[in-house]
């Protein structure tokens, strides 16, 4: 039997079920948990997509496999995905929902760069601080480049914000050239 399911209809609908059972975090987690192990491993992918295991066989494979490491609402989802494209959807679906579930759970991805590490206190105050300021949660990732001198340069979502010393020294070079 050939299934024909669009990504965002299968991710959607997951969404919708793991919603009303209020397991929402662990299927996401589960679902990182599968594409990960999807990306990793060749073998796991030959499976996924073989279409000689039944859905029952897979649901036994996966859940041996993974262990802990997902959810049955997960677990039978990827057990339906069968043939050439069933890693890709999976991509797709994992993408799809993880945006569903950071929106409602108004989750933002700030991404942080600083000329040198910071303390874990350090990123802890910012991450609370963001927390504030944004009336969200923040999923917090830094990255170190010394050539910003110092300061912070931030991606919050789709906006920049450049506070770093390289870039106030080119913006004064700039107007200095200007007059």
């Amino acid at each position: 039997m050939k299934h024909n399911h669009s990504s965002k209809n299968l991710a959607e609908a997951l969404y919708f079920v793991a919603e009303q059972n209020e397991v929402q975090e662990d299927v996401h987690l589960a679902l990182i948990n599968i594409k990960r192990f999807v990306d990793k491993s060749a073998q796991f992918r030959a499976f996924l997509q073989s279409k000689k295991f039944s859905s029952d066989k897979k649901v036994e494979v996966i859940n041996n496999v993974m262990g802990e490491n997902t959810h049955p609402l997960t677990t039978e989802l990827v057990s339906y995905l069968s043939g050439s494209q069933a890693t890709r959807q999976l991509k797709d679906i994992c993408k799809i929902f993880t945006k569903k579930y950071k929106t409602v759970r108004r989750i933002i991805l700030v991404e942080g760069t600083f000329c040198e590490p910071l303390t874990k206190s350090d990123i802890h105050q910012l991450k609370s601080s963001l927390d504030g300021i944004l009336g969200a949660t923040t999923e917090f990732s830094i990255n170190i480049d010394s050539s910003i001198i110092g300061g912070v340069k931030l991606r919050i979502g789709n906006i920049f914000l450049d506070g770093s010393v390289k870039n106030q020294l080119q913006n004064l070079q700039t107007n200095l050239l200007r007059t």
